[in-house]
């Protein structure tokens, strides 16, 4: 549940700009008015002078749940959540390059090409495979040391 909560909160901040673009916007309303941020500062891609836009985005609370997800995973066979892993993985980093770009959702849409999303699926499932007896939450060491 916490690692769906993390990879749809990331999925709504990095589609700011497409969301909008269909008339939708999926930020909780509360936050953005905690912020004084309006649709129109949406629509212009800014917040008001005092408080950035990039302060409603909700990304907090992204990294809370990633880090919940790996500290709650259960000790169950590591092969049937491999999938899991490799999405939370691939999220996270999509996640770490919005931050590096200064939470700007509007310029680019922030993703992981195929050659990364690979790499981190070796990772993950040789891992898994490498060292069945492990917790799964070893394998997610680095999305929590991060989210720190």
């Amino acid at each position: 549940m916490n690692l769906g909560i993390a990879l749809q909160l990331t999925n709504i901040i990095r589609d700011v700009a497409a969301d909008l673009k269909r008339g939708r916007i999926y930020l909780p309303m509360d936050d953005l008015a905690w912020f004084h941020v309006t649709e129109h500062d949406l629509r212009r891609r800014r917040g008001d002078a005092q408080r950035p836009l990039a302060d409603a985005l909700p990304v907090p609370a992204a990294r809370y749940y990633y880090r919940l997800a790996s500290e709650r995973l259960p000790r169950v066979d590591r092969r049937n959540l491999v999938a899991a892993e490799i999405m939370g993985e691939i999220y996270f980093a999509i996640l770490r390059k919005i931050e590096r770009a200064r939470y700007d959702v509007f310029s680019a849409r922030h993703r992981v090409g195929r050659p990364r999303r690979a790499l981190i699926a070796l990772d993950i499932w040789s891992r898994a495979l490498l060292e069945p007896d492990v917790p799964l939450q070893a394998l997610t060491c680095r999305m929590v040391a991060a989210s720190r």
